[in-house]
């Protein structure tokens, strides 16, 4: 019984811990795991056992391979097809939506959703349509298509774990069955009724620009053709949509300025832009971005510079922080341009602001240093692609040609899944699909330590008895039906997967899945289903999934816009889930 107290209080912690977030969760983890170790739970010797788990490498070798197929092309031939779309938003948004669901199924949900949202900005202009309307739906079908395979969602791949250590592992279409039609049907209901419950805010995407609301700061240098002009006559020459929102002259912050008040040299303008019209307007009035400023390296290494656009996730360390606090330009050598937040107006200069989860920022560097950035600050990358196939059509196929019969070996061979994939994935990397550098910069490795730790702590849980007081605690399995069971652990894997990660969720609820099955004598793996499928659900929270944080600050959403599509996407698939599983997995 003491054993099973000290794992739950350790497990409640760490909850505790990944919801207030004031840690990173692969530290939390560690101490977690540390401390478990410490009351002798888990032998020394096994204590880093979890990081070879199948479940582990299994995931290490799909965040490869979705990388490769993307490097090499292939998701870009086949994005190629969708010109068809035409200028209908609803039509556009079907399509893109079972593209991304299709994506998913087969490669990380995340690289996914990145790389659709660079389309739907295209179709948006065409249709001209607020961007928030694609965006919500998008990340809600990187979780659809995430459901339907094996290796399309990692919570999934988390139950097919638990699954292997009482029987055998779940095949690679094994959650087709109930992910499918449930995927279909949130589709059509997107498309008859739930776009319509998608807020539109002002900071979409219009003709002119890719983004609005970006919050920068520009210098009216020497020469400038606005000096001696009002502001209001700055408008009229640049031609552009934008506002001044402060203007700082000899250090003086002046904020709403008159649309009379005379420009002068040197006088510092605080900006509310697009994206698109911040590089036309600082060419035609000759202004400098104040916080563009020379990065000291060598003449080569310079001529490469890139402007880019980041998305700073839950999970960064800059959240709190400011652009001042962290040196940017000193430490990383990237120059913060412009910022972006959802729904709100910024009225403070630049360097001042505390960055949150879901701020888009413009920034300024190198590659090779931005890609350094990005993974140091756990950031997510939005970068428009230019569609250029030359040299890429013979890649594309072999990387394709190579999946597919990794997928076919899978389905039709009794060789373990984990085995099939990092084989593959080492095989993409042999032909030069992605090179060494690449393979391991693919890799997110703070996620890794996460998932290897907790799948740890539920072995423990389980081992324990801790998972089976649980199932006897709540679920009463001597008084209710294995049905009313599973509804019950269903719906508790969709509402805990708003406010947890859906690996958390299943890894938590997997061993206790296994125990309510045992109780009642039954097959748990109806149950291990409604976790994989409940757990991958998270639609009412912008925080239960990196999908949906991702187009947060790029959508304009606010934190209650999710539930209003959300909660019907909910309710439709416990209730399709529920008798789905019912009919496909009996007890």
């Amino acid at each position: 019984m003491i054993d099973q107290i000290i794992i739950s209080g350790v497990i409640i912690a760490t909850l505790v811990f990944f919801i207030t977030g004031k840690w990173r969760y692969d530290v939390v983890a560690l101490l977690s795991l540390f401390t478990v170790a410490a009351f002798g739970l888990i032998p020394l010797d096994d204590i880093f056992l979890g990081f070879v788990d199948p479940v582990v490498v299994l995931i290490v070798a799909m965040l490869v391979i979705s990388n490769a197929l993307v490097a090499s092309g292939a998701i870009d031939f086949i994005a190629k097809s969708l010109k068809f779309t035409g200028s209908n938003p609803v039509f556009q948004l079907v399509v893109l939506s079972v593209f991304t669901a299709f994506l998913s199924a087969f490669i990380n949900s995340m690289g996914a959703l990145a790389f659709v949202i660079p389309i739907a900005i295209k179709m948006a202009r065409q249709s001209n349509t607020p961007l928030s309307l694609f965006l919500m739906p998008l990340a809600f079908a990187s979780h659809f298509g995430g459901g339907v395979t094996l290796i399309g969602s990692v919570s999934n791949i988390v139950v097919s774990g638990f699954r292997a250590e009482e029987s055998v592992p779940f095949g690679f279409f094994d959650f087709a069955s109930v992910a499918l039609p449930i995927s279909v049907i949130s589709i059509i209901f997107i498309a008859l009724i739930g776009w319509r419950l998608i807020p539109k805010r002002e900071s979409a995407l219009s003709q002119e620009d890719s983004f609005g609301g970006y919050t920068t700061e520009v210098k009216i240098a020497e020469g400038s053709p606005v000096i001696g002009k009002t502001i209001e006559e700055f408008y009229e020459f640049c031609k552009e949509h934008f506002g001044v929102f402060a203007l700082i002259r000899n250090e003086s912050f002046m904020p709403d300025p008159s649309p009379f008040t005379v420009l002068k040299e040197g006088d510092v303008l605080a900006l509310e832009i697009g994206a698109d019209s911040l590089e036309s307007v600082a060419v035609t009035a000759k202004l400098e971005l104040l916080h563009k400023k020379p990065i000291k390296d060598s003449e080569d290494y310079l001529k490469n510079l890139e402007i880019t656009e980041i998305v700073i996730s839950k999970s960064s360390p800059l959240i709190g922080e400011t652009a001042k606090d962290y040196s940017l330009r000193d430490s990383y050598r990237v120059n913060l341009l412009a910022l972006r937040r959802s729904g709100l107006k910024i009225r403070e200069r630049i360097g001042d602001i505390k960055l949150r989860s879901g701020d888009v920022l413009i920034i300024q560097g190198h590659p090779q240093r931005i890609s350094k950035f990005i993974k140091r600050f756990d950031l997510l990358l939005l970068k428009e692609r230019d569609f250029n196939f030359d040299g890429k059509k013979e890649s594309a196929v072999l990387a394709s040609l190579i999946f597919l019969g990794a997928i076919l070996i899978s389905v039709f061979s009794t060789l373990p899944v984990h085995i099939i994939f990092a084989g593959t994935a080492l095989l993409m990397v042999a032909v030069g699909l992605i090179s060494p550098l690449k393979m391991y910069r693919s890799v997110d490795f703070s996620m890794i330590v996460l998932i290897a730790v907790m799948i740890q702590l539920g072995v423990v849980f389980y081992e324990t008895g801790a998972a089976s007081s649980l199932a006897s605690l709540f679920f009463l399995t001597e008084s209710i039906s294995p049905e009313i069971a599973l509804a019950i652990i269903f719906i508790a894997s969709i509402l805990l997967s708003d406010i947890l990660s859906n690996i958390t969720v299943a890894i938590l609820l997997a061993p206790v899945a296994l125990s309510i099955a045992n109780s009642f004598g039954v097959s748990p793996d109806p149950f291990f289903i409604a976790v994989a499928i409940g757990s991958g659900s998270s639609y009412l929270t912008p925080i239960g999934h990196q999908s949906n944080i991702f187009v947060m600050g790029i959508g304009g959403y606010k934190f209650k816009d999710y539930w209003r599509l959300g909660l019907p996407l909910e309710i439709i698939t416990f209730v399709v889930g529920f008798f789905l599983i019912l009919h496909f997995w009996p007890f």
